[in-house]
């Protein structure tokens, strides 16, 4: 390796896998997962282990961060497989070391060909559409590596199908995230089952679940809850042959969050559109005509999108309902301004030009997912360079894989329900490299008596929930 381990926890992650073929590395966002995993294949490497050629599996927008990585750390030759299905296919065709992918690839049958897995599709007697995904006889790869493995949390999915087929005779296998439970603690027994075969939990996820979990109350039976003792029961398997790091590891040496909400109280006219909709499951446009729903989920997305100002009409436009957030942005931003850079965060896309018109004349960027690859990386070197001081982002575009901490302020304008994506966004500025801040500190614009309240209770119930079983995992 090029370099070396940065902090103490990393040279204890590194000894706890050394050996190890299958391992989960769970260190907290940017604590060098990425680092440690070429670390784990040089050690086995070293030891006489055949490591190579290794399938590494991530988000697209860390596929190009990748390779830098593996440059700065390490002497492995590499292969970032992007671009049209014909660039893709060739790169695996390409002698190289590792091989970076987004998970895309687990969609395309003649990419996957290429990497090893032929899949064919047939309907039953009985009108079934069924799918068998098998791996070519000519092998592929001798290790494989999923960075966040929370996509991988659902073993019911073709992508799980399709990557659980491509590994079925790859001996050495790691997943790697800040943590593997966000949402629900069943999250874990689709990235156990990858990474040992069903060693740890089987490979039935019914009784996985029947085992460690019981349903909810009788008002709510399908939330289901860890029973006594389960907590500590999954922890213990999990530690086998996983290592968690929290971020408390470097609490000290980071600068504290300061959380700020700040309260808005809708309009007379506004509030009753709300009450009509979140009664009656209908609301009248302002362009005329109703909106109507029969479906509490879609209710409760567009009562959201009202906290949010917008509101998504049938035809794919949108009503801005009311400008509360864009009009407190306008005015504190500037203020804000005189105490450092910013993050400005939304879940809702159509916002983005909208906060950006409502803070002009102030020079930013916007990074969203429907942008090219290449202006969202300029969107990001810009604010960190500083050319540029506030920087707007879709949440599900940026929550993971960015290093922006010369952010000393995030402003959520909306933020969706995923707990993990919000707690993901939240340390693209708090995290190594933050520690030049006195502190750091977070703006929640939030509409009283709302669904902007509930969701940060929904938050707050899911991280308890993981944390309940992630604290019993070894720490080294």
């Amino acid at each position: 390796m090029k370099s070396t381990a940065r902090y103490p926890y990393q040279t204890r992650v590194s000894n706890f896998v050394a050996s190890k073929q299958r391992v989960g590395i769970f260190t907290f966002f940017g604590g060098g997962k990425t680092y440690l995993s070429l670390k784990w294949l040089e050690d086995l490497s070293a030891l006489g282990y055949e490591v190579f050629p290794t399938l590494v599996l991530v988000m697209k927008s860390l596929v190009d961060q990748w390779g830098e990585q593996i440059e700065e750390h390490s002497n492995f030759t590499y292969k970032l497989v992007q671009g049209t299905a014909e660039k893709r296919i060739q790169a695996f065709k390409a002698p190289a070391d590792i091989y970076i992918a987004n998970y895309d690839i687990l969609r395309s049958p003649k990419i996957m060909q290429a990497a090893g897995i032929s899949h064919r599709i047939w309907t039953t007697v009985a009108g079934k559409v069924k799918h068998s995904f098998k791996k070519d006889d000519r092998g592929s790869f001798s290790s494989v590596i999923i960075d966040e493995s929370t996509m991988l949390k659902e073993a019911r999915t073709q992508r799980f199908k399709v990557l659980y087929a491509l590994c079925k005779d790859v001996p050495q296998r790691a997943i790697l995230t800040g943590k593997p439970i966000l949402e629900q603690a069943e999250e874990i027994f689709a990235q156990a089952l990858f990474l040992d075969d069903g060693k740890m939990f089987g490979k039935s996820f019914w009784k996985f679940r029947d085992t460690y979990f019981a349903p909810g109350p009788p008002w709510s039976p399908y939330e289901w809850q860890l029973k006594d003792g389960a907590a500590k029961r999954i922890a213990d398997k999990l530690s086998t042959c996983c290592i968690r790091i929290p971020k408390s590891e470097i609490a000290s040496q980071l600068p504290p969050k300061l959380r700020i909400q700040i309260h808005f109280k809708f309009s007379k006219s506004v509030q009753q559109r709300y009450t009509q909709l979140r009664k009656k499951f209908s609301m009248e446009l302002l362009e005329g005509g109703e909106f109507q729903t029969q479906w509490a989920v879609v209710k409760a997305q567009k009562m959201h999108e009202i906290c949010a100002g917008i509101f998504y009409t049938p035809d794919g436009q949108y009503e801005l309902v009311h400008t509360l957030k864009l009009d407190w942005l306008r005015e504190n931003v500037p203020l804000m301004l005189k105490e450092g850079p910013i993050l400005i965060w939304t879940n809702f896309v159509r916002l983005l030009p909208l906060i950006a018109a409502a803070l002009a004349p102030i020079p930013l960027r916007i990074y969203r997912g429907s942008d090219p690859d290449s202006i969202r990386k300029k969107a990001v070197n810009d604010f960190q360079q500083g050319v540029v001081d506030v920087l707007v982002l879709s949440q599900k575009a940026g929550y993971a894989g960015l290093n922006l901490q010369r952010a000393n302020q995030a402003v959520f304008v909306s933020t969706d329900y995923s707990a993990g994506d919000r707690e993901n966004a939240e340390d693209r500025c708090h995290r190594i490299g933050s520690e030049m801040h006195d502190t750091v500190t977070y703006y929640d614009l939030v509409i009283e008596n709302s669904i902007d309240t509930v969701i940060r209770d929904v938050h707050k119930n899911k991280l308890n929930m993981a944390e309940a079983i992630l604290k019993h995992i070894q720490e080294g």
